[in-house]
This record gives structure tokens, C-alpha cells and sequence, in this order.
């Protein structure tokens, strides 16, 4: 989704900024004010193609992957703000008049891990040379 540069600060959100084509990574512990980490070190999205991206909170710090790039991380003591919103996956509200769901792409082999916040080399395994590898089968 395009949020232009500056997305709801609601509990957290992995997007693309429309500005800058930077894969970003937010976090609010209050629902106003969000740490934002992005990959702004030369990887920009501007392609149709797919890509592996990992997000990752261990309870100090967030990090951000891309096609097994190494981790980009900054502090977030959080905690991650526990809002009323429901749960979304690849859809987000337009915020303009329109109101309108915005998301115009595709998403495959999404995975979730509560209590356990990947490593690089989990990350690695999981990107597996860009052949990706189901999670389920992921130890």
C-alpha cells in the first residue's frame, strides 16, 4: 500500500512507502507515535516481481529483511500498542475521501510467529535461495 511517507500509527504495519519505494517496518506503543525502520540502504521497490520479506520484534529491537538482505534494526522497547482494530492482512483504507481499500497486489506463503522473533539465519533458511520454503516445514 502506498501510504505516501507517514502510515496510521496504529499498532504496527510492514509497507511500502509510495514515496520513496523504501520497504518500511512501524511500531507504536501508544497508537499516536510510531518507530519506523526502513531499508533505505539501496533497496528500493520498483518492481512487479516477488520478493521475501521479514519483519521481526524480539521485545527491544525491530529489524527488517528483504530477499535475505541483512537485517536493518532499531530499538523498540515497546509495547506494541493493542488497539481495537481488527487484524488486516493486504488491505488498508484509503484515509482520503474515497475510502476505499487500496491494497493491488498479491501475497503468498505469509507466516506469523508469536513468542519467537527470527534470526538471520532463520531467515536465510526460510528464503532458501529465493525457492522459498514452506513455514510449516520450517524447525
Amino acid at each position: 500500500y502506498d501510504f505516501g511517507s507517514t502510515p496510521r500509527a496504529d499498532e504496527w504495519i510492514v509497507w511500502r512507502s509510495g514515496t520513496n519505494g523504501h520497504i518500511m517496518f512501524t511500531c507504536s506503543s501508544d497508537g499516536t507515535h510510531a518507530t519506523d525502520i526502513n531499508l533505505d540502504s539501496g533497496f528500493l521497490l520498483n518492481d512487479t516481481g516477488w520478493h521475501f520479506v521479514a519483519a521481526t520484534w524480539n521485545g527491544s529491537t525491530m529489524s527488517i529483511s528483504v530477499d535475505n538482505s541483512p537485517f536493518v534494526s532499531t530499538s523498540f522497547t515497546g509495547p506494541v500498542y493493542a488497539g481495537t482494530a481488527k487484524f488486516t492482512i493486504a488491505a488498508e483504507l484509503n484515509k482520503g475521501s474515497q475510502n476505499s481499500p487500496c491494497w493491488n497486489g498479491m501475497i503468498d506463503e505469509l507466516g506469523i510467529w508469536i513468542g519467537r522473533s527470527l534470526s538471520q539465519s532463520d531467515v536465510s533458511q526460510l528464503y532458501n535461495n529465493g525457492g522459498g520454503l514452506s513455514f510449516n516445514s520450517f524447525q
